[in-house]
């Protein structure tokens, strides 16, 4: 399919790591479009294991230092712009990003007894089979080299925005 399956999630992706700069750099005008192979790099991937548009994975440091570079240059022309990036980067650091200043952060992962239970699968040597969904304790279970992800191609059954943390 040439068309994203996660489009609502890669449309909020975009939100997410522009809000803080206060949507400053489409003040570029046409000079935006330069940003467009970073884009649909990560929005047209293919079908991964999870969608590539997450804040803080390595695939999206080019886009957002390249909107960081843009939004300097926005600024640097408009300074008045400065405080509206200020208080956007202020909001979504407290309510949206998954920072150390989100309010509600946990700060170890919401399922304890799930990672706990694949930590206990990898230290036994037991065959385990773990689907896209369960990502995250196929990780955790990784050292087992018996542990398989199956079915990487599959979208996850509910992709949320980035900053939804459970």
């Amino acid at each position: 399919m040439w068309w994203p399956s996660t489009l609502p999630q890669d449309l909020a992706f975009l939100a997410e790591v522009l809000a803080p700069f206060a949507f400053a750099p489409l003040a570029l005008g046409w000079r935006v479009l330069l940003a467009a192979p970073l884009v649909v790099e990560i929005m047209f991937s293919g079908q991964w294991a999870y969608p590539l548009a997450r804040a803080g994975t390595h695939w999206t440091v080019p886009l957002v230092s390249l909107i960081a570079i843009g939004a300097a240059v926005v600024i640097a022309k408009y300074p008045r712009w400065a405080n509206w990036a200020f208080g956007c980067a202020i909001v979504m650091a407290l309510f949206f990003n998954v920072t150390v200043v989100h309010i509600g952060r946990h700060l170890y992962p919401p399922d304890t007894f799930g990672y706990a239970r694949a930590r206990a699968v990898a230290l036994s040597g037991q065959p385990a089979v773990y689907t896209p969904d369960d990502e995250g304790a196929f990780v955790v279970a990784s050292p087992d080299l018996q542990a398989q992800l199956i079915n990487r191609w599959a979208p996850p059954k509910n992709p949320k925005p980035a900053w939804i943390t459970h």
